[in-house]
C-alpha cells in the first residue's frame, strides 16, 4: 500500500482559511469532469479547459462536477468564490492530510474523507483525499490525480430507470459514499486471503530465509492494516454525523440510504479488526515455533550431555596419576574400559528413550 508522507510545515504560522496546497502533485494540470442528469436525459464532457466546463453547466438540473487535481491553488480560490465556499472548507480542500469530517455550512454540506483503490493489473493499493461540496442542485467532488472507483457510478448515469437520475444530489452522495466504503471492504478482504495463505505457510515452515520472509510479509500486512483501520474509524464518524444532519440536505426518502452506511462501515472496521487479530496470532504462532526449535535443539544438547557425564567421569577417574589402578597393566583393559563406557552410554539412552524423553 502506498503511503504517502506529506510535508505540514508550510503552513507553520499561516492565518486560518490560508490557501497551500499540501501534498504530493500527481498530475501537470486539473482535468474536470461534468454530469448533468435529469429524469429525461443525461449528458457527459471532460475537459482540462474549466471555462468549457462552467459554460456546459446546467442552471435547471442537477449535475456532479469531478475535479482531478488539488495542486493548482487558483482553481480552487476560483470555485470558491463562484460558489461561496467558506475559507476554510477550501483549506481542507488542498491539505491532503486532512482527517475524514463533515461540516454543515447551511447551504451545503462539506464532507472530506480518504479514497483507496487498486490499479487494474498493479498490486499497488493507493490512497488519496476524496473531498466533496454537496448543494442543493450539485455535487462537487475533488481527487489527488486520476483514477477512482465510480466507474460503475458513471455507467448507471446512462441508465433512464437508475435512481441517479431522479433522486437527486443526496442519493448521489450516498451512492458515492456506498462505493468508497464498499472499496474499504473488497480491499480489506482481498489483504485478509493473503494474510490466511501466510497462516499456512508458517505452520509448515521450518525455520531459515522463508520464514524471515514471512516474518517480514506480516509486518507489511500489519501496517496496512493499521493504515486502513486509521482510514476506516474517522469515515464511520463522518457517516454517523451525516446521518444526525438536520439541516435539510438529506431528504426523508434518502435517509434509510444513509443509515444503511453505518452498517457498512461497521462491517468494513469488523472486517480489519478480525484481520488485525489474525495477524497478532500469526506473530504468536512464529514466536511458538522459534521457541520450539529452539527448545528441541536444547533437548538434543542435554540429552548428550546427560550420556557424557558418567562417560566424563569414569575417564577423569582413570585419567588420575595414581600408580596402582586396577586395570591400569592388564594387557586387555583398554578394551574393557571402552567396553564398559559403551555400555553406559546406550544404557543411559535406552533409559531416555523409555521415558519418552528422547
Amino acid at each position: 500500500m502506498a503511503h504517502h508522507r506529506t510535508d505540514s510545515s508550510v503552513k507553520k504560522g499561516m492565518s486560518p482559511g490560508s490557501l497551500i496546497f499540501v501534498g504530493n502533485q500527481k498530475m501537470a494540470e486539473p482535468y474536470y469532469e461534468l454530469i448533468s442528469f435529469g429524469k429525461d436525459d443525461f449528458n457527459g464532457m471532460a475537459s482540462r479547459d474549466l471555462a468549457e466546463i462552467e459554460a456546459a453547466i446546467p442552471d435547471d438540473r442537477y449535475y456532479w462536477l469531478n475535479i482531478e487535481g488539488l495542486h493548482d491553488v487558483e482553481v480552487i480560490r476560483h470555485l470558491g468564490a463562484r460558489y461561496d465556499v467558506h475559507p476554510l472548507v477550501l483549506e481542507d480542500i488542498l491539505n491532503t492530510e486532512q482527517r475524514p469530517k463533515v461540516e454543515d455550512y447551511g447551504d451545503y454540506l462539506f464532507i472530506c474523507l480518504k479514497m483507496i483503490w487498486k490499479a487494474p493489473g498493479s498490486k499497488e493499493i493507493i490512497t488519496e483525499q476524496f473531498s466533496m461540496l454537496v448543494f442543493e442542485k450539485c455535487v462537487i467532488s475533488f481527487q489527488e490525480q486520476p483514477g477512482d472507483v465510480f466507474d460503475p457510478i458513471r455507467k448507471r448515469f446512462t441508465n433512464p430507470k437508475s435512481r441517479l437520475r431522479v433522486q437527486g444530489t443526496d442519493y448521489l452522495v450516498y451512492t458515492l459514499l456506498d462505493t468508497i466504503i464498499d472499496n474499504y471492504i473488497y480491499l480489506s478482504e482481498d489483504i485478509g486471503q493473503e494474510i490466511e495463505v501466510i497462516e499456512t505457510q508458517l505452520f509448515e515452515s521450518k525455520g531459515g530465509h522463508s520464514e524471515k520472509m514471512l516474518l517480514k510479509r506480516i509486518s507489511g500486512f500489519k501496517t496496512d492494516i493499521n493504515f486502513m483501520r486509521k482510514i476506516i474509524r474517522p469515515t464511520t464518524d463522518v457517516i454517523l454525523k451525516i446521518n444526525k444532519n438536520t439541516s435539510g440536505q438529506l431528504s426523508a426518502e434518502n435517509i434509510p440510504y444513509f443509515k444503511d452506511l453505518v452498517d457498512l462501515c461497521q462491517h468494513a472496521m469488523e472486517t480489519v479488526e478480525v484481520y488485525r487479530e489474525t495477524l497478532y496470532d500469526q506473530l504468536v504462532v512464529y514466536q511458538t515455533n522459534v521457541a520450539n526449535r529452539l527448545n528441541e535443539v536444547m533437548k538434543v544438547l542435554t540429552v548428550f550431555s546427560a550420556i557424557f557425564i558418567p562417560l566424563t567421569f569414569a575417564t577423569g577417574v582413570y585419567g588420575t596419576n595414581f600408580d596402582f589402578i586396577p586395570e591400569l597393566h592388564d594387557k586387555n583393559g583398554f578394551y574393557y574400559f571402552m567396553g564398559f563406557l559403551l555400555v553406559v552410554g546406550l544404557g543411559t539412552w535406552i533409559y531416555f528413550k523409555r521415558k519418552r524423553w528422547v
